[in-house]
């Protein structure tokens, strides 16, 4: 089981970053979150595509790398 989920990539998004003014979770709060599960974290917005291709280019990567050939 564990073998399993060291296979598995994961990211923390942040999404609807291009709304500023609504952000509701802090960037360091989610920062902190990510560095405590040793995760990357991406904040995206699907509306303008910021942060969108590095985002899965980055969890491509990561898959890639967890497969054992």
């Amino acid at each position: 089981t564990n073998s399993i989920s060291n296979k598995i990539p994961f990211i923390l998004v942040g999404n609807k970053s291009d709304l500023e003014n609504e952000i509701i979770v802090d960037e360091q709060d989610l920062k902190d979150m990510a560095e405590k599960l040793d995760i990357s974290l991406f904040l995206t917005s699907a509306k303008t595509g910021e942060n969108v291709n590095n985002l899965f280019t980055n969890l491509a990567y990561m898959f890639f790398e967890s497969r054992n050939y």
